[in-house]
């Protein structure tokens, strides 16, 4: 028989991965909604190069873009988990398609020199099904360790 264990982040984890949070959507933020694109592409070039030197394969240097599209929300639902209980990975993948859509539909509208792209969407929704799968594996293995702990404490007090 087994039982559900709640998987709660110690205090100190959760202030310090509220605080991460934060930060990184404070500088997501800015780099999404800059009016000038220069910000965004200049890092997708250094993206670009420090693949180079690294000897990545072209096929995914071509694709920098869009894998950064992906990866630049995968840490938010897994940074979460450890602020709040988790989400489920539908959750995750529809907030990021609509956060994603938003942002879009305000560069295209308020911000006129960003381009806005249905590719982006597209990539920053993955990222979101990508991260709830993430941290639904990391909470999932979390709680089987201390169920486990705490199952061999049982023992230990018998």
């Amino acid at each position: 028989m087994t039982s559900e264990v709640e998987v709660r982040p110690r205090p100190r984890v959760r202030v310090v991965a509220l605080v991460v949070l934060v930060a990184y959507l404070a500088v997501c933020a800015y780099v999404l909604l800059t009016p000038n694109g220069d910000v965004p592409s200049s890092g997708v070039f250094e993206l670009q190069q420090l693949g180079v030197r690294l000897g990545v394969p072209d096929v995914v240097i071509a694709r920098t873009e869009q894998l950064a599209n992906v990866a630049i929300v995968v840490p938010v639902p897994v940074l979460a988990a450890y602020v709040w209980r988790p989400w489920p990975v539908l959750v995750w993948t529809g907030g990021a398609f609509v956060v994603s859509l938003s942002v879009e539909v305000v560069q295209r509208l308020l911000l006129g020199e960003r381009v806005a792209s249905a590719t982006d969407v597209v990539a920053n929704t993955s990222g979101g099904l990508a991260g709830g799968v993430v941290s639904a594996v990391v909470m999932a293995v979390r709680g089987s360790r201390l169920a486990r702990r705490q199952g061999a404490s049982r023992l230990d007090h018998r």
